[in-house]
């Protein structure tokens, strides 16, 4: 008999003291945010039409959130993590790295175009199905060992494995991810202070979720769900 899978909110809780006593986490978020900030402001008219600014900027983010996710598994199991570690074992995976957060940005790049032919509603829709079935994607080839190639695969394995909490993870992804990109608004940030603001609070955002992925994927890798 199959089991339900266990809920286990308290993550969410106990990632917050762990973000602290481990700011590096925030590091390379914090400094691919601030990468951004120079491409909006000196990237090309024309290069940004052809999407390049956002597809650099969606592989430096997937790139740091991987290095976050890494130094996040050693801050699970030993408490702190090693930074210079997490960093050296970062840049090994590199291209396995790079190789899954393409396939994620053509994942949703096919979800988004699809979904336009068929209304705003199933545009989004799609979007999230496609982030929902890839979120495990960046930890299984950051801690999981996977080839960058087979992430995507495994991805979907863990998803079904455990829908529930890669549901629920899901959605405090996307809610906090793309809150980001509205909190120097309600914060009434404008200009460039606005788009540094927006760096920071991603880095802390992308430390804070690298913790959550991290764990949730551990727990499912080995069937703790």
């Amino acid at each position: 008999m199959r089991r339900t899978p266990r809920i286990d909110l308290g993550t969410y809780l106990l990632a917050i003291p762990l973000l602290l006593r481990n700011p590096e986490l925030m590091a390379v978020p914090l400094l691919s945010g601030i990468v951004g900030v120079a491409l909006a402001r000196f990237l090309s008219a024309s290069a940004d039409i052809l999407g390049l600014g956002q597809l650099i900027q969606f592989l430096l983010d997937a790139f740091a959130l991987a290095v976050s996710i890494i130094l996040a598994d050693m801050a699970w199991r030993r408490g702190r993590g090693s930074f210079d570690d997490a960093w050296t074992d970062a840049r090994r995976k590199a291209g396995d790295i790079l190789l899954t957060a393409i396939g994620l940005n053509f994942i949703i790049f096919v979800a988004d175009f699809a979904g336009r032919f068929l209304g705003t509603y199933f545009e989004i829709g799609l979007d999230v199905i496609a982030i929902f079935f890839m979120i495990f994607a960046l930890p299984a080839v950051a801690i999981g060992g996977i080839p960058g190639g087979a992430a995507l695969q495994i991805s979907i394995d863990r998803v079904r494995q455990a829908p529930v909490p890669a549901g629920i993870l899901t959605v405090v992804f996307l809610v906090l991810y793309f809150g980001t990109l509205l909190g120097p608004f309600y914060l009434g940030l404008y200009g460039i202070v606005s788009l540094l603001g927006s760096a920071v609070l991603k880095a802390i955002v992308l430390g804070y979720l690298a913790l959550v992925m991290a764990k949730i994927y551990t727990d499912a890798a080995f069937s703790r769900y």
